[in-house]
C-alpha cells in the first residue's frame, strides 16, 4: 500500500509590515481653557502631505507611512497651528503603530489685547516691574492671559527675541502688574550691563501650546494675538 505525504512549501510566518502609521489623541479647548464637547475637524498632516482628521472623541491616525522620520501639523481655522518634529515610523514594531503618548490642547488663537506697557527698574532691589493695559476685559471667571518677550533692540517681537520668561502671565483685571524679574533673568538670558531691554507681550490663551522650531532656532507660541502686539518698552540692565 502506497502512502502520499502532501507537502506544502507555504511559508506560515506572517509577512511583515511595510508601512506603519501614527496615532494620537488630542482635545480642543476654549480661550479660557474650558474643553469643548466635539474635538472633531482638526487636520494632522506630514511633510509628504499624509494626513487624517480628527474624529469627534479627538483620535487622529494618519496611516500607510513609509519607515522613516515624520513632522505633523496639526490644523484647524481660528486655532493656533501646533507642529511636531521627528516622530519614527518603524513598520515592524508594535504592529506598525507610532502612539504618540501626550495629548495635546489645541486652543484657538487668543483675542486678548495688551497697551500701554511701560518697564520699570526699582533702584533700592535693582529688580523690574512691567504694566500694561489688557482688554477684552478680564475677570475672576474670564481670566486673561499674555507673554513678555525680550530683545536687544526696537524689532523685538515674537519673531524675533532673545527670551521669554517659562511661564505666560495671567491677570484677572484691565490693568497688569508683573513683578519680580530680577538682574540675573536677563544677565544668564543674552544680555549684559548697560544693555537697554527692550519688552513687548502679546495675548495669549489660558491654556497654550509651544513648540522649538528647528528652522528658526526659537521656542513657537502659535496661540498668540500677533496681530495686535504691544508697544515695545525699554529699560537699562543695571
Amino acid at each position: 500500500m502506497l502512502s502520499v505525504a502532501a507537502c506544502d512549501n507555504k511559508d506560515d510566518d506572517p509577512v511583515a509590515p511595510t508601512t506603519g502609521n501614527i496615532y494620537g489623541f488630542l482635545v480642543l479647548v476654549d480661550e479660557f481653557g474650558v474643553t469643548q464637547n466635539d474635538h472633531f475637524g482638526v487636520r494632522v498632516t506630514t511633510q509628504n502631505n499624509y494626513y487624517d482628521i480628527s474624529d469627534n472623541s479627538g483620535n487622529y491616525s494618519v496611516n500607510n507611512l513609509a519607515p522613516g522620520t515624520y513632522d505633523l501639523r496639526y490644523e484647524l481655522a481660528g486655532y493656533g497651528t501646533l507642529k511636531k518634529y521627528d516622530i519614527e515610523v518603524i513598520p515592524a514594531a508594535n504592529g506598525g503603530t507610532t502612539i504618540i503618548e501626550d495629548v495635546d490642547s489645541l486652543a484657538p488663537i487668543s483675542s486678548t489685547i495688551i497697551s500701554a506697557l511701560t518697564a520699570q527698574l526699582d533702584p533700592v532691589d535693582s529688580t523690574f516691574t512691567f504694566t500694561c493695559n489688557v482688554s477684552p476685559l478680564p475677570g475672576t471667571n474670564y481670566p486673561r492671559a499674555f507673554r513678555l518677550f525680550f530683545g536687544h533692540d526696537a524689532n523685538v517681537s515674537v519673531a524675533s527675541y532673545e527670551f521669554t520668561p517659562s511661564k505666560k502671565c495671567v491677570t484677572t483685571t484691565a490693568t497688569a502688574t508683573i513683578t519680580g524679574f530680577e538682574r540675573a533673568d536677563f544677565y544668564k538670558n543674552g544680555f549684559n550691563f548697560g544693555d537697554t531691554i527692550y519688552a513687548v507681550a502679546y495675548g495669549e490663551t489660558i491654556v497654550s501650546s509651544s513648540y522649538f522650531d528647528p528652522v528658526s532656532n526659537i521656542t513657537i507660541f502659535p496661540n498668540l494675538n500677533e496681530s495686535a502686539p504691544a508697544n515695545v518698552a525699554t529699560v537699562i540692565l543695571p
